[in-house]
């Protein structure tokens, strides 16, 4: 993490309050505010939350944040994406714990092959930054694909990891269609190649 990264994350109020101004004029315009939905990768999933603070928390009808930024951002007293800045906020984490946040943050929050690095397309020799990226991949996948992605329900990484988390009733797909009646956390392997999605 160097110094352009923190002049980046100083930079994101002003550029997300720029973001909240062009949406409120934006949907004055088009009266679009129920279709609207803002995807934000990395930094541009934290910036997403301060659009959503100008515009007005709870407002916005869907935001999708694509592993948002974790160093800074997880330290308590910094500000970050939640699941009170839009109607429906579902997060993909793939690199958790390192240039990803892993905690939750979203309505519903999915962890891919547990939201950490590696993820099994992210051999050794591969950039660091293809675990961040993978969370790109998986959802430009799932709009071609929507059944791609099956995720469960379960309460923590220990008991997917326990095999403790095989409850059929509740059950959605990540990406662009998931249900917005998803709420929680939901976790998911992947294969190692594209197409990714096991459906």
């Amino acid at each position: 993490m160097g110094a352009g990264y923190v002049d980046a994350v100083v930079n994101a109020t002003l550029i997300g309050t720029a973001l909240g101004r062009f949406l409120q004029n934006f949907i004055e315009e088009c009266l679009c505010h129920e279709y609207l939905h803002i995807i934000g990768f990395s930094l541009g999933a934290q910036i997403m939350s301060y659009a959503a603070e100008y515009y007005g928390r709870g407002r916005l009808k869907r935001l999708t944040a694509l592993d948002a930024a974790g160093p800074i951002f997880q330290i308590p007293s910094h500000s970050s994406l939640s699941r009170d800045d839009a109607v429906f906020v579902d997060v993909i984490h793939t690199d958790g714990g390192r240039l990803g946040y892993l905690n939750s943050m979203g309505t519903a929050d999915f962890y891919p092959n547990l939201g950490s690095a590696p993820q099994p397309h992210c051999t050794p020799g591969t950039p660091m930054k293809c675990s961040h990226y993978m969370s790109v991949e998986y959802y430009a996948e799932s709009i071609l694909n929507p059944k791609a992605f099956l995720a469960r329900s379960c309460s923590s990484r220990i008991m997917w990891i326990m095999n403790m988390c095989n409850n059929d009733d509740d059950v959605t797909y990540m990406g662009y269609y998931v249900e917005t009646k998803a709420k929680g956390n939901y976790y998911l392997n992947t294969n190692i190649n594209s197409p990714y999605g096991q459906n």
